[in-house]
């Protein structure tokens, strides 16, 4: 079997060294080199119109072949994830050429930085923020110079904690007109719920019942715990669960959490294991987060397994 392999490596290698061989390589690299070299007077009128750049040593033709070469693939990039339109390369190349002069100045860095940010603004921020008010007209203008203003130092007409509140308070508007029929479907739900005999409610309104209750210790605000929980909506919905994980435990700070779940943490001895229904007020309000819709009343099942000092 050796002597088989030998023999084809030997064939092999004296394909490759014959001279009538080698000639013919040669002679087929030397065609393909000068069907690529006349490929230059194939050019668009766009760039005919330019001047040839003058490549006068070999370190100008290193450099030049160089950065014609970093742009394979960069034109498909430009158009799918910039959005860049081939008729307004130009203008892209004398953003590059401004770019790379100007690289240094702190000036032209923070411009730059702006644009990016827009830029994010405009894929990201924006759409989450329409988001936040279904069915409401917002005025893009507006909410530019807001951001402005507040970049700046301008707060003449409002402080931070005062359009913090203002804004809360326009999302939840809207959305108490959007989500009108889930939210009465959820205040229902709670007052069939607390009817149950095994419920019981505190002072905030959560509702709980023990199916199981430990005898370990109690959790304080600065502890840390280990759970087991299952979340899920009034409909069935289940929108969060670490038994489907592996391993099946989360570990959280107590006061890292929603109100409701800080609350019910608690109160629950080590080996406890209850189910918890947290009225939107001590979960998350007008607030909307994977599967859970604004004004969504959360219920858990959750096993308490261990406390972190």
């Amino acid at each position: 079997m050796k002597k088989v392999i030998l023999m084809a490596m030997v064939v092999l290698a004296g394909a490759t060294l014959c001279p009538a061989n080698a000639a013919k390589k040669d002679k087929k690299d030397k065609k393909k080199k000068k069907a690529d070299l006349e490929m230059v007077d194939t050019i668009p009128a766009q760039a005919a119109e330019k001047p040839m750049a003058v490549l006068a040593t070999r370190n100008d033709s290193i450099g030049y072949v160089s950065g014609m070469v970093v742009t394979q693939g960069l034109l498909p990039y430009l158009k799918m994830q910039y959005k860049v339109n081939d008729a307004y390369m130009e203008d892209f190349i004398r953003g590059f050429y401004d770019g790379v002069t100007r690289d240094t100045m702190p000036d032209f860095h923070a411009y730059v930085v702006g644009t990016q940010i827009a830029e994010m603004t405009l894929q990201r921020v924006m759409p989450t923020m329409m988001n936040d008010y279904p069915d409401t007209e917002i005025n893009k203008e507006m909410f530019y110079r807001g951001f402005a203003d507040a970049v700046l130092g301008d707060h003449r007409h409002f402080n931070d904690s005062v359009a913090t509140v203002l804004k809360d308070q326009y999302v939840t508007e809207a959305k108490s007109v959007a989500f009108a029929e889930w939210k009465k479907q959820n205040e229902d739900f709670l007052v069939t719920y607390a009817q149950n005999d095994s419920v019981q409610k505190t002072e905030s309104g959560l509702l709980y019942k023990i199916i199981t209750q430990g005898k370990g210790i109690k959790p304080d605000a600065t502890n840390k715990v280990v759970v087991r929980y299952e979340g899920k909506l009034i409909d069935g919905t289940v929108f969060d669960s670490s038994y489907k994980r592996d391993p099946n435990t989360t570990t959280f700070g107590v006061s890292q959490v929603i109100k409701g779940w800080t609350e019910a943490l608690l109160m629950m001895p080590i080996g406890s294991k209850w189910e918890i229904c947290i009225p939107q007020e001590l979960g998350y309000g007008a607030r909307e987060t994977g599967k859970i819709k604004s004004f969504s009343t959360l219920i858990f099942t959750v096993e308490l397994v261990s406390v972190t000092k």
